[in-house]
């Protein structure tokens, strides 16, 4: 299994019913967006994923869907 296809397998384990990210429309070297532009775009989604995710969580808990898209974007 490469890593897109676990990336997709536990982005639909934790967000049902949720495209994945590799849905996102990704821009090809001749359309020219910048590298900042494509980091945004993958932090806008990743900040709704995780907001939904913790919408979810029971009350009281400490985590905070910022803290998790600021780890997972340092993972990129």
């Amino acid at each position: 299994m490469v890593a897109s296809e676990r990336v997709y397998r536990t982005t639909s384990l934790l967000f049902p019913g949720v495209p994945a990210m590799s849905s996102l429309p990704l821009p090809s070297a001749s359309d020219g967006p910048s590298l900042p532009e494509l980091f945004e775009t993958i932090y806008v989604r990743l900040k709704e994923l995780s907001t939904m995710f913790m919408r979810a969580q029971p009350a009281g808990h400490t985590l905070q869907s910022t803290a998790i898209v600021h780890e997972a974007f340092l993972k990129l």
